[in-house]
């Protein structure tokens, strides 16, 4: 669906006129991104849509933990990421990506 009808996709106007204002704006956000950075973006949502529900539960939980560590704690996340032998990174996106597949 082109991001353009998504945003008066039906049932928007149900929503309250503050929720409608922030969706265009990010609607419009996202209209100012790269080309690429849009469909990265869209491949990411269409992999969030097909997780089971306790997956997308996990996903936000972890996404609202990150929100609240301050620059220095994610710094410093990012850095112990860096400095795992590039064979751990691998073995442990692997371990991610099986428990992010959706239920059969």
């Amino acid at each position: 669906m082109p991001a353009s009808s998504r945003t008066s996709s039906a049932g928007t106007s149900e929503l309250p006129q503050a929720r409608r204002q922030e969706l265009q704006s990010a609607y419009e956000r996202f209209q100012r991104l790269p080309p690429e950075r849009q469909r990265r973006i869209q491949e990411r949502l269409g992999h969030y849509e097909a997780m089971t529900p306790e997956q997308r539960e996990r996903v936000n939980q972890n996404f609202a933990r990150w929100q609240q560590m301050t620059p220095e704690q994610r710094q410093q996340l990012r850095e112990r990421w860096q400095q795992l032998p590039p064979e751990e990174r691998q073995r442990l996106r692997q371990q991610l990506r099986q428990q992010q597949r959706p239920a059969p």
